[in-house]
């Protein structure tokens, strides 16, 4: 086996690597071996998983000489498959088997083996996408469990609100073994899972620390319900107690996820580094300069109009024409520059967003189109008191363009906060637009406007409008003051591409279409230029229903993420830092 070894030229434990897989015993006869690293901080562990042909199981002489094996090299794991076995695995989106043998690295091949995982056949891209899948089903349920422990909670049933959240405990230990291990350990006792968990990974280590008198106490007392069954006489519940125990479910829920989205970042990463993407190569200073150039001349601007406290950049895009006029011999490069930022005055600006942006685009000779959310400085400082998820993620320090004085430094670089209530809040603003867009564009279809063909447009710009509105409040929790539904699609594009690719197509016909949509109301209050047919109803028709079914999809996605968030937290009560 030595002679067909093909170890890591800087593998940290290289000796100890060579001598364990020296002393595997023949009877294992594998036909491959893949070293996976499972955590690179000290302690360093890594796993080494067995490809064989035979799915016997090993007897029992040779798992105790295993065991003697894994004693004696505690750097590394053991576990062991057939390559069909990994292959189903890989294909259900299991991610054990994604990272620590489709991403891990073959040391050892036998002579008889070509391949045994047939790799070449198998798409990384394939098995990433079918991993997100299933975390993201597995998330759901953990969530479910979540929400049915805080309606318990909420009903003031804490006896079984604990036993939902011991069940929570299990799941997640459960879940955090298998993504370690391959599988879950069978043990009597949630210390016993710990203890176990404790020993692969730093972080149950640290938080459930020996030393936290608190948060062992609460152990021992989920495990005398788990062993005995809860007994109303012997555990009386209480609400303060109760809230403690879910709030630690929800950092171990936490902490779950952040170790699951660990491992498909690494995994992602290795599939760039085998498959990487080619990009166009844009140098730093067509990329920057101009747009920085242009950006000054706008924070210039405003300040000479309007008394402006700070501005924030949202987002930035740029857009370069290349002209090569060969009878001239001359090369010209033109740069184009959209943004969104947030403008902070310390009075209300007099004009609305779009023609402010105007004034901006016709200023800077049309160089950069700035989509301004307007936010006065007393309300600001109200709402960020208050809390305030939409400013906590836009005021950061890298998005500083300007500050007059240091009012808002004290609230840069701050935390988005979730919640139960406020995820059911955002859901219901949800359901409301979206419930009304789809009963607006119902009339658009049901009734016959025939002789008004501009009022079934008005309807269908509604609709739109209803739906946009809907998504800020649940992608940024952000309520827009100014409704125009040219400035509604481009903020929510920060966030999705569908709006411009059902929209804002390149044809002729596309954009005539997004202009008689987009100026409906202009039209039925005054005249139409064009001259709208059945026919352009029916295409803004089904634009619309296109745009409306896939921002249903998309946004109920967020939302599952948005709850799973609201039953996260980063520390238990009573935590101590050490």
């Amino acid at each position: 086996m030595k002679q067909n070894l093909n170890l890591p030229p800087l593998f940290p434990f290289k000796m100890e690597l060579q001598e364990l897989i020296q002393q595997l015993p023949d009877v294992f006869a594998p036909d491959a071996i893949y070293l996976c690293t499972v955590r690179k901080e000290p302690p360093s562990f890594y796993a080494l998983h067995l490809i064989r042909s035979s799915a016997n199981e090993f007897s029992t002489e040779v798992l105790n000489r295993l065991k003697q094996l894994v004693e004696k090299f505690p750097q590394f794991s053991i576990q062991w498959s057939t390559a069909g076995q990994v292959r189903k695995h890989l294909m259900a989106g299991e991610l054990y088997h994604i990272s620590q043998c489709f991403y891990a690295e073959l040391i050892y091949l036998s002579e008889s083996s070509k391949d045994p995982l047939a790799k070449s056949t198998i798409k990384g891209s394939t098995l990433l996408k079918k991993a997100k899948e299933k975390t993201t089903h597995d998330y759901n349920e953990v969530v479910e469990l979540f929400s049915t422990t805080y309606d318990l909670f909420q009903k003031e049933k804490y006896d079984k609100a604990t036993l939902k959240v011991i069940d929570i405990f299990l799941e997640l230990f459960n879940y955090t073994e298998t993504l370690y291990k391959g599988e879950a350990i069978n043990v009597n006792s949630l210390s016993e899972h710990v203890k176990y968990l404790a020993a692969l990974d730093p972080e149950f280590q640290k938080l459930f620390d020996p030393g936290n008198d608190r948060l062992t106490e609460i152990l021992l007392f989920l495990d005398d319900i788990y062993l005995a069954g809860l007994d109303p006489k012997e555990h009386k519940i209480y609400r303060s107690k109760c809230h403690e125990i879910f709030v630690l479910g929800e950092v171990v829920f936490q902490m779950v996820y952040d170790i699951t989205e660990g491992i498909l970042s690494d995994c992602y990463n290795l599939e760039l580094q085998r498959n990487p993407v080619i990009k166009p190569i844009i140098s730093g200073e067509n990329l920057h300069l101009p747009f920085d150039v242009a950006l000054q001349e706008v924070v210039d601007f405003l300040r000479l109009k309007f008394k402006v406290h700070s501005i924030f950049l949202i987002s930035k895009e740029q857009q370069s024409i290349f002209k090569n006029r060969y009878f001239q011999t001359k090369e010209f490069q033109h740069h184009t520059f959209c943004s969104t930022v947030l403008l902070v005055t310390k009075k209300p600006v007099s004009l609305n967003p779009a023609e402010l942006m105007d004034l901006v685009f016709n200023h800077t000779k049309k160089r950069i189109k700035v989509y301004f959310i307007f936010e006065t400085l007393p309300k600001i400082l109200v709402k960020l008191d208050y809390g305030n998820n939409f400013l906590d993620h836009v005021l950061n320090k890298r998005n500083t363009i300007f500050q007059a004085d240091e009012q808002l430094s004290k609230f840069l670089d701050g935390k988005p906060s979730y919640y139960p209530q406020s995820w059911q809040k955002i859901n219901k603003r949800w359901k409301a637009r979206i419930s009304r867009a789809n009963y607006i564009l119902g009339l658009a279809d049901v009734i016959d406007f025939k002789e008004d063909l501009l009022a079934n447009l008005v309807l269908i710009q509604n609709a739109l409008v209803q739906t946009c509105i809907g998504m800020l409040c649940v992608f940024w929790e952000y309520q827009p003051s100014y409704t125009s539904l040219p400035y509604l699609i481009h903020l929510c594009s920060n966030f999705c591409d569908f709006p411009e690719e059902i929209l804002l197509n390149t044809s002729f016909e596309s954009q005539r279409i997004y202009y008689l949509i987009t100026h409906a109301q202009q039209h039925i209050n005054y005249t139409c230029p064009l001259k709208v047919t059945e026919k352009d109803t029916e295409k803004a028709y089904h634009l619309c229903t296109r745009f409306i079914a896939e921002a249903e999809n998309m946004t109920e996605h967020h939302l599952d993420y948005l709850r799973m968030k609201s039953f996260q937290r980063n520390k238990p009560l009573h935590y101590k830092s050490s």
